[in-house]
Parts: C-alpha cells; sequence; structure tokens
C-alpha cells in the first residue's frame, strides 16, 4: 500500500496518538482522569486527542491550504510544517479540555500543546519512515 492523501490523513494520526500515548504515560504515570463519564488512563485519553488532532491537521492540508487561490502544493506543504504540529498541539488541548470538561490551567495547556505537537513531529517521522517499509504486500513477520 503506497502513501496517499487519504492515508496521510487517517493512518498517520494512529502514529502520532501512540508517541502521545508513550509520552503521556511516561510524563503522568498511569493515574486515571476523569473524563467522558468514565475514568480513563492518560495514555489512552491524550493519544486519542493528539490523533484527532492530527486528523483536524491532515484535513486542513488537504481540504483547506490546497484550495486557497494562488497557493501552490509547493507552498502548502510548506504551511503545513509549520501549521501541522501547532494544530495538533492546539487540537489535542481543546479535545483534553472539553473530554473533562473544565478549564486546564496555564501549564497544563503548555504541555499539552507541546505534546501534542512534539508527538505530531514524532509521528510523522515513524510514519514516514515505517509505513513505506511495513505495508508492502510482500512482507512478512516471520509468524
Amino acid at each position: 500500500m503506497e502513501r496517499t492523501s487519504k492515508t496521510d490523513t487517517f493512518i498517520k494520526p494512529l502514529f502520532v496518538g501512540a508517541v502521545a500515548g508513550i509520552g503521556a504515560s511516561y510524563l503522568l504515570g498511569n493515574e486515571p482522569i476523569p473524563a467522558l463519564g468514565g475514568n480513563w488512563s492518560p495514555a489512552m485519553l491524550i493519544g486519542g486527542a493528539a490523533a484527532g488532532g492530527s486528523v483536524v491537521s491532515g484535513l486542513t492540508h488537504n481540504y483547506v491550504l490546497k484550495l486557497i487561490p494562488g497557493n501552490s502544493a509547493k507552498y502548502a506543504a510548506m504551511e503545513n510544517m509549520v501549521l501541522g504540529p501547532v494544530l495538533t498541539g492546539a487540537s489535542t488541548y481543546g479535545i483534553m479540555a472539553l473530554a473533562t470538561g473544565s478549564r486546564l490551567s496555564l501549564a497544563a495547556a503548555m504541555e499539552l500543546t507541546a505534546l501534542g505537537a512534539a508527538s505530531h513531529v514524532a509521528g510523522d517521522y515513524a510514519y514516514s519512515t515505517l509505513y513505506p517499509v511495513y505495508s508492502q504486500p510482500g512482507y512478512r513477520t516471520g509468524y
């Protein structure tokens, strides 16, 4: 399977969410966070929020930046390199604020935004290097 705009929009967030989940586990531990009517592990909740933020970033790249008149694909790609982590970070904070139903402190907002942005960069790198190798039709894991 090759990379397309759809895989960039919907498969890459899985990598971003995994990186954010690992980062959240490392930073916050395993103490449950009350959200959405239940208690969730930080890895699951923040990883899902970062994956959602990455979807927002991908949709912005595919359906907003490319449709601006006079904006070439080259400029859209450069704009996405800057806007992608920002949108993922801001969306991670926004989704977490909505999920927990409370206003988060400035320190928590900065931490979530930085975690989302860093996860976007690291997840994009993992997606770009691992997905083309392991998504080939003839790839076998040895099982």
